[in-house]
């Protein structure tokens, strides 16, 4: 059961179908919301919504590519940062996102219980019980394997589980407007307006409109600022405000669930870590969890892998929420114009971190998501550095390793390989071979997980045999060694 159909539960749900598992979709909401959070879809998202086959059908809806971000730090200053087009994020309103998610849902023959909300979680050796309960009907019960909350920061699910969400909420107030401008730029540019008056962002949209966001040092949510009085923090007087179709005033909370998993239960998205929307990490990180997930629970439901494996989610995925909360709350500080001396350093560091290339060589690949590295774990060999393997792309759906032979080997060599990966259904059927234009240096057999990760990387059949004999013994279901 997947509780919560935002982008996270969706995903989730979508990659369980797609792999043959039978899966129940909740949400206590009427209907999917219609105001847009969410904005951002970095690289390696789009990846993974890619392999699920719905980017196709969003593309014709959004079609905007942040190509620049630009500071204007008040005090007659300003950085700009070029982004080369690999590493643009696009900008896709979250209702256009779900919609699609919930389409393609749809094509593997499941669909949205609306308006379900969860009323009891309770666990036993087989799985866990749980009550629902819907308009017009009485609570009832089902029995499922496994959960996955993915039901918000507010989650209902780790809330009857008890579980704790650590952290704090940001002393300050932020504002939000989704508007029609006259008289600004319609652009690809993500403008930030650093001064005394405070700090605001101006975002485009792909309808021709524009997002405005503003902090102020109110610590009262319920205290509202007006699309103008925004612009007018900007230093934008002379830019009219033509209509104004969605506004939000909302506090920014900083938080990380004490356990991912409790049981047969699992939290993912901002059910687990909730952070500000500095660099726009959190459609990302929740898919991010879902896609890690998905395959793991798919592959033990499956009789493939033992249960041993789910023991890697937590221990590869709480690192990547911990870095989106500390890298976005660093960004988030650099929000703080309160003194004089905020002010300063706000300005000196922006052009500090531009000059040295700070910006280009840390920051941006870790928005793009392909600089996130999972610690050694059930599912990842100790013995080599995780990374994501960029130049394949498993089909959708894959439950099982593939084995990708990169630079020259023999045919003898690649026949051996084929050998050493028939010993177990959890490998894949064949070897792909990449070749490069020009031969490398060195060879190298990587084993990548359903999800693009690389399990492990080794140079020559030997360490290949060792390396898949550790993940044989680690979480291969044993009865499924072949010969």
């Amino acid at each position: 059961m997947v509780v919560g159909a935002g982008p996270t539960g969706l995903t989730a749900a979508i990659e369980l179908a797609g792999r043959g598992i039978s899966v129940c979709v909740i949400d206590s909401l009427a209907a999917p919301r219609t105001e847009s959070r969410a904005l951002a879809v970095w690289p390696r998202t789009r990846d993974v919504l890619t392999s699920l086959q719905v980017l196709d059908d969003v593309q014709q809806d959004s079609d905007l590519f942040l190509d620049q971000v630009a500071y204007e730090l008040g005090d007659a200053r300003s950085v700009s940062i070029k982004l080369p087009t690999d590493t643009m994020a696009q900008i896709l309103p979250q209702p256009v996102l779900e919609q699609a998610l919930i389409e393609r849902l749809g094509d593997l023959a499941v669909s949205v219980h609306w308006g379900t909300r969860l009323v009891d979680v309770v666990q036993h050796p087989d799985g866990v019980s749980v009550t629902m309960s819907s308009p017009g009907q009485n609570e009832h019960e089902a029995c499922v394997k496994f959960i996955i909350g993915a039901d918000g920061a507010s989650s209902s699910v780790r809330s009857l589980l008890g579980i704790s969400y650590v952290g704090h909420t940001i002393p300050a107030s932020f504002h939000l407007a989704d508007c029609t401008l006259q008289g600004f730029p319609n652009d690809n540019v993500f403008r930030n307006f650093v001064s005394q008056a405070g700090y605001v962002a101006i975002c485009p949209l792909p309808d021709g409109g524009h997002r405005i966001f503003a902090r102020s040092e109110h610590t009262d949510s319920r205290t509202e600022m007006s699309p103008a009085e925004m612009l007018k923090r900007a230093g934008l007087s002379s830019v009219g405000v033509r209509s104004t179709e969605w506004t939000s005033d909302f506090r920014i909370h900083e938080r990380v669930s004490e356990t991912f998993r409790q049981g047969n239960v699992f939290l993912a998205g901002d059910a687990a870590h909730t952070h500000s929307p500095a660099g726009g990490q959190g459609i990302q990180t929740g898919i991010g969890d879902a896609h890690n997930l998905s395959w793991k629970l798919s592959t033990v439901l499956r009789g493939i892998a033992l249960p041993s494996l789910l023991d890697s989610y937590e221990t590869e995925r709480r690192p990547v929420a911990q870095a989106v909360i500390d890298r976005s709350s660093v960004q988030a500080k650099l929000w703080d114009t309160s003194t004089p001396w905020k002010r300063r350093r706000n300005s000196f560091a922006f052009r500090a971190a531009n000059q040295l290339g700070v910006v280009r060589a840390r920051l941006i690949p870790a928005l793009l998501g392909y600089a996130d590295a999972y610690p050694p774990s059930p599912a990842q060999s100790s013995r080599s550095k995780q990374f994501l393997h960029q130049r394949h792309r498993s089909p959708a759906f894959k439950t099982n390793l593939q084995l990708v032979a990169e630079g020259s080997w023999s045919p003898e060599e690649i026949a051996e390989i084929g050998r050493l990966q028939a010993r177990h259904e959890l490998l894949g059927d064949n070897v792909m071979q990449i070749s490069d234009p020009v031969p490398r240096t060195r060879r190298g057999i990587v084993c990548v997980r359903p999800d693009g990760y690389a399990a492990f990387r080794v140079g020559d059949l030997v360490n290949l045999e060792r390396g898949l004999d550790q993940i044989i013994r680690s979480w291969a279901n044993p009865r499924l060694l072949r010969g």
